[in-house]
């Protein structure tokens, strides 16, 4: 699912109620679009996920993937380094609004020409 103006309190997954805490600026993706993926856990080991992007303007594009900071993080915090992705000083919170539970992710960004 598309979301346009990602910032605090947008709901990051379609099978779970967490939402988006300390999005703020550009490294933490504040205004971009956000791919909202339709689950977070059920999602088969070796799967392979690909994206195109087309620039509206002409200029660069930005991707950027938010990756658990636990075990849970299919190894992208080794792969997208290698890849040419940084990761951002912030980290972003996901957070359930009815029980206060949640955690911590990544930030790993790449500019495309």
């Amino acid at each position: 699912t598309l979301v346009s103006d990602f910032k605090n309190d947008v709901k990051l997954w379609d099978d779970r109620n967490y939402v988006a805490k300390g999005v703020e600026g550009a490294s933490l993706c504040e205004g971009g679009l956000y791919l909202k993926p339709s689950r977070v856990k059920t999602i088969a080991q070796n799967t392979e996920i690909s994206l195109e992007a087309l620039s509206v303007d002409g200029g660069d594009v930005v991707v950027c993937a938010f990756v658990f900071d636990d075990w849970k993080d299919g190894k992208w915090d080794e792969t997208l380094p290698s890849d040419g992705f940084a990761v951002s000083d912030n980290k972003l919170q996901f957070i359930d609004p009815a029980t206060a539970a949640g955690g911590n992710m990544f930030n790993f960004c790449k500019t495309f020409s």
